[in-house]
């Protein structure tokens, strides 16, 4: 990449993942088409997090996955599974069909990581999950009281003041072992310790080359979001018009898209068809 020219490749080296049932962190190395475990200590320095969602559908047998927000409130996240669109819109909108689907709530967070020449790199850790949320602990002792366990929800409010000036360590799983149902499961162990203002310097570097990263990013998500509205209004007014949906869009139908008040606008030539399909880039 020239200096200069904007990024458009995530600058992520390793996506790395939390196994509930193991207790273990690994990530996907495309080279041995592997998954490698990751050694705990983990050590971090969190550069940003976003939102996004992820899940496993039982019927389907596939992943649930969806774009990366910054703000659920405003941004609208496009939830599939196996390439097909299953919820798409702000999360509050679409949280009852996405949970129902097997999907929930997580945070993308890239990370600044130790390699193995000794420099750092960026990376990614995504927490869903008992990584996320956590879970519950049933003492063998049925007269006690259920234990709350925490992970990166509760961890991230109780150090927000320092989760960008200190690093994360992941020390390994909790010892207590959580339930839900008859499925049981680890949930991560986190601490927080200080960094020499060299590492911070550096990650500090790093996170100038994921920011120009996630502005592309940004710009292209709400292109496309933009696109599928269009492609809406076109199908609301071909309904309304002919009473039917068209499988392709003319030219003169994608102009007529931009204008602003689609009520005002009559009946369209369907002449000069061309292809306007297009997949998300997500």
């Amino acid at each position: 990449m020239a200096r200069g020219d904007a990024m458009n490749f995530n600058p992520a080296t390793k996506w790395i993942s939390w196994s509930g049932n193991t207790g273990t962190l690994s990530y996907y190395d495309k080279e041995t088409q592997e998954n490698v475990v990751v050694d705990f200590p983990f050590t971090f320095l969190l550069l940003d997090e976003f939102t996004t969602v992820k899940g496993f559908n039982e019927k389907a047998k596939k992943g649930i996955y969806s774009n990366e927000v910054r703000d659920t409130t405003k941004q609208i996240l496009s939830v599939k599974c196996d390439g097909e669109t299953i919820a798409k819109g702000l999360y509050k909108e679409i949280k009852e069909k996405v949970v129902e689907a097997g999907g929930g709530y997580a945070k993308s967070c890239y990370i600044a990581y130790k390699g193995e020449d000794g420099k750092l790199a960026i990376g990614n850790i995504t927490f869903s999950g008992s990584s996320f949320g956590g879970g519950t602990h049933q003492p063998a002792d049925k007269n006690m009281k259920d234990i709350e366990i925490g992970a990166w929800l509760s961890f991230s409010k109780a150090h927000a003041a320092n989760l960008y000036t200190k690093a994360v360590v992941i020390e390994g799983k909790d010892d207590r072992i959580c339930t839900q149902g008859v499925v049981k499961f680890h949930v991560p162990k986190f601490k927080l310790i200080e960094v020499t203002k060299e590492t911070d310097a550096e990650a500090i570097a790093l996170t100038q080359v994921l920011k120009a990263y996630m502005d592309e990013y940004f710009k292209k998500v709400e292109s496309v979001h933009e696109e599928e509205k269009i492609a809406q209004a076109v199908n609301e007014a071909h309904a309304k018009a002919f009473g039917g949906t068209p499988t392709e869009l003319t030219e003169t139908e994608k102009a007529f898209l931009t204008k602003p008040n689609l009520e005002d606008i009559g009946p369209l030539p369907t002449d000069g068809q061309v292809d306007d399909d297009g997949d998300l880039p997500f």
